[in-house]
């Protein structure tokens, strides 16, 4: 079984091609790099365009900020200790255990 791939002396002989299908290739890829760059700046100015629109970027400003205090609050009001104690706290109410609870302010 012989592969012609492996041969050397098949690659040293000139290629030469035909000037249509040359020209053929240089117009598809003159038009693939065309249509890439429009569709590439396109998606550009729409990720832009979603990614800094003010009122939205507002809105989840305050929507994370509401979030976290309410967040927050919960802790407050079931007392709970602040985060690296959580599981430890979540651990102790499971099994019962003597739960390290703040007094509840007053």
């Amino acid at each position: 079984m012989s592969f012609d791939i492996f041969r050397t002396e098949k690659y040293d002989e000139p290629f030469t091609i035909d000037p249509v299908l040359r020209l053929y290739a240089i117009f598809i890829l003159i038009l693939y790099v065309v249509v890439a760059s429009i569709l590439m700046a396109n998606l550009l100015i729409a990720v832009l365009t979603y990614k800094y629109d003010p009122e939205k970027i507002d809105a989840e400003s305050n929507f994370q900020s509401v979030m976290t205090l309410e967040d927050y609050q919960v802790q407050v009001d079931k007392r709970l200790l602040p985060a690296p104690f959580s599981p430890v706290n979540a651990a102790a109410r499971i099994l019962h255990l003597p739960r390290g609870t703040r007094p509840k302010l007053k």
